[in-house]
């Protein structure tokens, strides 16, 4: 409905196009793709250029975007996040992905490696939006709230962190009873 709406093109890592092609729409109609990204690949806007990064983990085609952008006469690294780790992730036992962990680790791995000045994600939690606009309101002449990188470094780490916890108790805790052995609510 919005590329109908908009006239937007869609583009999609390569990765996610499985996915996007299994949604089936109210509508019968298949969703549209018209491109198809890699690892690495740019994408103009305007006058804006963003690399794609492949960061899987999210999902098989997560993707971070990083742009330089200038403000004031000074260049800023910015980065969009894809994917957060939710604290009900199987990393451990995966049947469907059993490499998943070290999927996990080669994205926060691959994180580490964008010079970040500027820090946003896919869902504003990852990089406090709200705490932000507040700091921003109640000193807008202070300092730039959107110039955060060890907000950025934080992320990592508490992702990296989480990701460690999960199989350290997920190992600890055994594999879980097959599908149809569960007791309790399904």
């Amino acid at each position: 409905m919005v590329k109908q709406m908009t006239g937007a093109m869609t583009e999609f890592m390569a990765e996610d196009v499985p996915a996007i092609r299994n949604i089936k729409p109210r509508d019968g109609k298949e969703h549209p793709i018209d491109k198809v990204l890699h690892d690495g690949d740019v994408v103009t806007l305007g006058g804006t250029t963003l690399t794609a990064h492949l960061n899987p983990g999210h999902t098989l085609g997560c993707t971070t975007w990083t742009l330089p952008v200038t403000d004031a006469g000074r260049r800023y690294n910015v980065t969009i996040i894809c994917g957060g780790l939710q604290d009900n992730t199987r990393l451990v036992y995966n049947q469907a992905e059993p490499e998943i962990a070290q999927v996990w680790q080669s994205t926060i791995d691959k994180w580490k490696t964008y010079p970040t000045d500027v820090f946003l994600g896919a869902h504003t939690w990852f990089f406090n939006l709200t705490g932000k606009y507040k700091k921003m309101q109640a000193n807008p002449k202070g300092p730039n709230v959107w110039i955060d990188p060890n907000g950025y470094k934080k992320y990592i780490a508490d992702v990296q962190a989480l990701r460690d916890k999960l199989i350290a108790e997920q190992t600890a805790a055994g594999p879980p009873p097959p599908r149809g052995d569960r007791r309790g609510p399904q």
